[in-house]
């Protein structure tokens, strides 16, 4: 199956190395839904899975706001799990209105099934769209990190969400359930991007149309502007000004 798609084996296998996102030890909460990119996510990690000599664990679910689960979506993950094998917890949830929101759901849901870490499947295009209005918004560079550690209390265990689609786009999700002829009815808890967010994707595809790399630029240059002002190598914090003084 990996050799059918070589951009998503390639740039998913690059993302979990560089940011070592699926280790042997871990014990995973894939939230799954009828949707692209989730049963995309929930295909590759189990691909990974299947790959590694020490197993990793996964534990999906799908979270659900309405009395029962949709039957279209229900029928979708049955089919899903005859070609990826693995148990599907059906947990009922309060709907949610934000990413925050959504991913506390995420994290508390792990913490119940002792997992580690929560993978979801922000792309590049994602990524970078709310790094930009993040920087419009709030004044800050501070884009999703592939590897977010999170702790909902002080003295809470932490949790990592990963994000191993960092380095791939939409399309190349929807390309994967769209050539493995896999049917998608979106029903399950999920937010709708914010305004903002959209508009900041619309700025960064026009771009794309007069410089080369676009995406992969925008994502890489967070970390460029760390390592140059929050301590340019001596470990120490630095004012955007302090390197161009005599």
């Amino acid at each position: 199956m990996m050799q059918k798609f070589p951009r998503i084996r390639k740039q998913f296998g690059k993302a979990v190395a560089e940011f070592h996102l699926i280790l042997s030890q871990d014990k995973i909460l894939v939230p799954i839904d009828a949707d692209a990119p989730r049963l995309t996510l929930a295909a590759w990690i189990y691909l990974k899975k299947a790959k590694m000599i020490q197993k990793c664990e996964i534990c999906a679910a799908h979270f659900y706001s309405s009395d029962n689960v949709d039957p279209e979506t229900q029928s979708i993950l049955d089919d899903f799990i005859k070609q990826y094998p693995m148990d599907i917890k059906y947990v009922h949830h309060d709907d949610v209105t934000d990413r925050e929101s959504l991913h506390r759901m995420y994290v508390e849901y792990a913490l119940e099934e002792n997992c580690n870490k929560v993978a979801v499947p922000d792309t590049i295009e994602l990524m970078n769209a709310t790094m930009l209005a993040t920087m419009c918004t709030d004044c800050v560079l501070n884009g999703p990190d592939p590897a977010q550690k999170v702790q909902l209390a002080p003295d809470a265990p932490e949790i990592t969400i990963i994000r191993p689609f960092c380095y791939l786009k939409d399309a190349d999700l929807l390309s994967f359930t769209q050539k493995n002829l896999m049917k998608t009815h979106k029903a399950g808890i999920d937010i709708e991007e914010e305004n903002e967010v959209i508009v900041c994707r619309e700025t960064i595809k026009a771009l794309s149309t007069e410089a080369s790399n676009t995406n992969y630029n925008i994502f890489h240059s967070q970390f460029v502007v760390q390592e140059k002002y929050l301590g340019g190598g001596d470990g120490l914090y630095h004012e955007l000004g302090d390197f161009d003084k005599d």
